[in-house]
C-alpha cells in the first residue's frame, strides 16, 4: 500500500548519540540503532456519542467552554504536541457538519484546524467508531502508520502523554495508557441473599495489578484494523476500549501498558463538565 502525497517512510542508523538535525516538528528523540524517522501518525478524535449524562441539550463535545466547544480544546492539545501529520474527527452523524463548520472543513474555505483532514459520522457504539475511523484511513494510510485513537471529551491530554505512547509504539505494535487504582476494585456475582437476588462479593484482585483505562491509545495501523474486522460481527463481545479489542482479536499482539496522567480525565457528567470550565478558565489553578 503506498504512501500518501508529501507523505515519507525512512529507516536510517544512526552512531553514538547524536541528535537527528532538523527533526520534523521539533521532536527531540536520541537513536541509537535503526528507527523509523518518518512513519506517518494519525489522531482519531472519538466524539460519537450524545452526552447525556452531562445534561446540556447537546453532544458534550460541542458544549462551549472558556469560549470555544469543548472538542476545539482536545483538537488544540493534539495540535500542540506537534507530533501529528494529520486529525480525523469521528462525530455522532447528527453533528457532523457543526463540526465540520467548526474546523473549517465545510467549503467556506477558511480552515481553522488543517490539521484535520476530515470528519466522518461515528456509529452505534464506540467500537463502531473505532473500527470506521480505522476503516477510512486504511484505504490511503500503510499498514505500519501509527494510529492515536483518543476520546474527544478528554481535553487536557498533554503532549507528555501523547509521546510517551508514541515511544511505546517503537518496541510494541499496541499501546494503552492507564494510571493506577486508588481504590480497591471488586468482581461481583449475582446470587440469592435474604431471598432477594443481590450482587455478592466474588474476586477482590491484588490492587498492585489494577489500573484505570484512559485514552491515547495507538496501534500500527494493520495491527488495529485486522482486529476490528475480527470482532464485528461477534455478538459476545462488547469491547469499551480499543485496547481490548486487540487483546480479544489478537492474542498474539502484547498490549504494552504505559503511564497515563491523572489530570488526563473524561468530561461524562454535568460535575466533570463544571470542572472542565474552571480547569480551562484557569490553566494554571
Amino acid at each position: 500500500m503506498g504512501l500518501p502525497s508529501g507523505a515519507r517512510r525512512r529507516r536510517a542508523r544512526w552512531s553514538g548519540g547524536g541528535r537527528r538535525a532538523g527533526h520534523r516538528r521539533g521532536r527531540d528523540r536520541r537513536v541509537t540503532a535503526a528507527v523509523e524517522l518518518d512513519v506517518m501518525r494519525v489522531g482519531v478524535l472519538l466524539a460519537g456519542g450524545v452526552g447525556a449524562r452531562v445534561g446540556a441539550g447537546l453532544p458534550k463535545q460541542l458544549v462551549e467552554v472558556a469560549g470555544r466547544p469543548l472538542i476545539e480544546h482536545t483538537i488544540a492539545a493534539f495540535e500542540r504536541s506537534g507530533l501529528f501529520d494529520e486529525l480525523l474527527v469521528v462525530m455522532h452523524p447528527d453533528h457532523v457538519d457543526a463540526v465540520r463548520a467548526l474546523v473549517g472543513d465545510d467549503g467556506s474555505g477558511v480552515r481553522r484546524h488543517p490539521l484535520v483532514r476530515a470528519v466522518i459520522p461515528g456509529g452505534a457504539e464506540r467500537s463502531d467508531s473505532s473500527r470506521l475511523a480505522v476503516e477510512h484511513l486504511a484505504g490511503r494510510l500503510p499498514d505500519d502508520a501509527r494510529v492515536f485513537l483518543h476520546d474527544a471529551a478528554r481535553p487536557f491530554v498533554s503532549a507528555e502523554v501523547l509521546r510517551r505512547v508514541d515511544a511505546g509504539l517503537e518496541r510494541a505494535d499496541a499501546v494503552v495508557t492507564a494510571v493506577p487504582s486508588a481504590d480497591t476494585v471488586i468482581e461481583v456475582r449475582d446470587e440469592e441473599v435474604g431471598g432477594r437476588r443481590s450482587e455478592v462479593l466474588a474476586v477482590t484482585p491484588p490492587r498492585s495489578h489494577m489500573r484505570l483505562v484512559q485514552t491515547p491509545q495507538a496501534f500500527r495501523l494493520g495491527v488495529i484494523l485486522d482486529a476490528h474486522r475480527r470482532v464485528r460481527n461477534d455478538p459476545e463481545f462488547a469491547p469499551t476500549d480499543d485496547g481490548s479489542v486487540v487483546r480479544h482479536a489478537r492474542p498474539d499482539v502484547a498490549v504494552l501498558v504505559v503511564a497515563g496522567d491523572a489530570a488526563n480525565g473524561k468530561v461524562t457528567t454535568a460535575a466533570d463538565l463544571a470542572e472542565a470550565r474552571r480547569r480551562l478558565a484557569d490553566p494554571e489553578g
